[in-house]
Order: structure tokens, then C-alpha cells, then sequence
């Protein structure tokens, strides 16, 4: 019997709805310190005032629409509230690097 076993997802949809059902799985069974180590691996401008305890709610939407309001697209946004504050982040992901997804446009 063959116990290799695999799933892939290819593109940005795929990704993004993979890992943050993934996130929301183990956060759900009470693993909310999950939140701070994603938080902590991302790069942010501006760090976003995170706290050392986990999270008391965390809200996710995945492929919210905003095409009518001028703000467009994003991948997913994410709610996190703490006991003394709430962050929220938006993700763009792109399958290719910062470099290249990041490239000036000439119009």
C-alpha cells in the first residue's frame, strides 16, 4: 500500500485559501499563538503593534471584493484583536518574487 501522500494547489487563489484555512484550523482548536508566528515571519513598512499574548479573535475573509469602491482585489484581509488593540492586514500574494511583482508601471 502506497502511504505517500500529497496535495497541491498552483496560483494565488489556490495558495492563499490553502494556508489561511490551514491558519484557521489550528488557531480554531485553540492554537492562537499561531497568529503571532505568521505575524512575526511577515516583513512589515511599518511594524503593526502586535502583542506577546496570543490573540484574543481573529477574523479572516479571503478574496473580498472591493472593485466599486477603488481599493480593488485583495487576496485576503485579516482581523486580529488583542486585549489592548486590533491590527488588520491586507495580503496581495503573488507567485513570483518581491522584485518582480513589485515592477514599475509606465503609464
Amino acid at each position: 500500500m502506497n502511504k505517500d501522500i500529497s496535495f497541491g494547489m498552483w496560483g494565488e487563489r489556490g495558495l492563499v485559501a490553502t494556508f489561511f484555512a490551514d491558519l484557521y484550523q489550528k488557531a480554531k482548536i485553540g492554537h492562537m499563538e499561531i497568529i503571532n508566528d505568521f505575524l512575526n515571519t511577515a516583513e512589515f513598512p511599518d511594524l503593526p503593534a502586535k502583542s506577546t499574548e496570543p490573540p484574543d479573535e481573529v477574523h479572516f475573509i479571503i478574496e473580498p471584493d472591493f472593485a466599486n469602491t477603488g481599493f480593488g482585489h485583495p487576496d485576503a484581509i485579516f482581523s486580529v484583536v488583542y486585549a489592548s488593540n486590533r491590527i488588520v492586514v491586507i495580503v496581495e500574494a503573488k507567485r513570483v518574487n518581491f522584485e518582480k511583482a513589485c515592477w514599475t508601471s509606465s503609464r
